[in-house]
Formats: structure tokens, C-alpha cells, sequence
């Protein structure tokens, strides 16, 4: 990979990292716990211009 490519992917992953912290702070999920949806998918989506970078979050217990 060449030097511009490194620093897009560190820039990518730091936004995700972001995406998935404000995930569990801003609680987007509350209203699925309190209708006692258990099963939660939460996949923090990051653009780069119109293309898409998706992660998921590992399950919680």
C-alpha cells in the first residue's frame, strides 16, 4: 500500500471508532431495548465521498 493509501484507511478506521462511540453514547437504540427487542444489530457507516465503509460491532452479552 503506498503512503496515501495508509493515512485514507487510519483516517476511515478513526471515523468508525467515532461512529461507534457515538452509537452507545447518544443511545440510538434505547427505543428497541424498550419495546424488548433483544436482538440489536448496530453498524456504524462511514462516506468517503459516495462510497461507504461498514463495520459491525461485536455482540454485547
Amino acid at each position: 500500500m503506498t503512503e496515501k493509501e495508509i493515512d485514507f484507511n487510519q483516517r476511515i478506521n478513526g471515523k468508525i471508532k467515532e461512529a461507534k462511540k457515538q452509537i452507545d453514547r447518544n443511545k440510538y437504540y434505547k427505543e428497541l431495548i424498550d419495546n424488548k427487542i433483544s436482538k440489536i444489530i448496530k453498524l456504524p457507516i462511514v462516506f468517503a465521498g459516495k462510497e461507504p465503509y461498514i463495520t459491525l460491532i461485536n455482540k454485547e452479552k
